[in-house]
């Protein structure tokens, strides 16, 4: 219900079409990032738990050189009060970020106690 709440915010938002997919690509990306990190967090199986952590460090690699210079100048933008108090960008953020929690938390309890 949630998730069909979101999607539904997502074509009350903003008044043409451009704004109304790219608020569905928020919301499609948070959701995969969830999806995917809910994965990480509940493998199914030792041999699944065994391959995590080369996927993490990979991940980790990548994070510590690039996305940490970069995410800083990212930070101070979107946390200034005239953009994140705008509708259609405090939405998109908002969207996002619950797109990425509620499916974070299905996929993790489906994968930890739906077996």
């Amino acid at each position: 219900m949630l998730g069909l709440a979101l999607v539904i915010l997502c074509f009350r938002v903003g008044q043409s079409a451009e704004v109304h997919a790219m608020n569905i690509a928020v919301l499609v990306f948070g959701a995969s990032s969830g999806w995917l990190a809910g994965i990480l967090l509940s493998p199914y199986d030792p041999k699944e738990a065994s391959n995590f952590p080369r996927y993490a460090a990979a991940v980790s690699a990548f994070a510590s050189g690039y996305l940490v210079s970069k995410v800083d100048r990212v930070l101070e933008e979107v946390l200034k009060p005239e953009f994140l108090f705008s509708p259609v960008p405090g939405f998109r953020l908002l969207a996002g970020l619950s797109g990425f929690a509620i499916t974070l938390i299905v996929t993790y309890v489906y994968r930890a106690y739906g077996r």
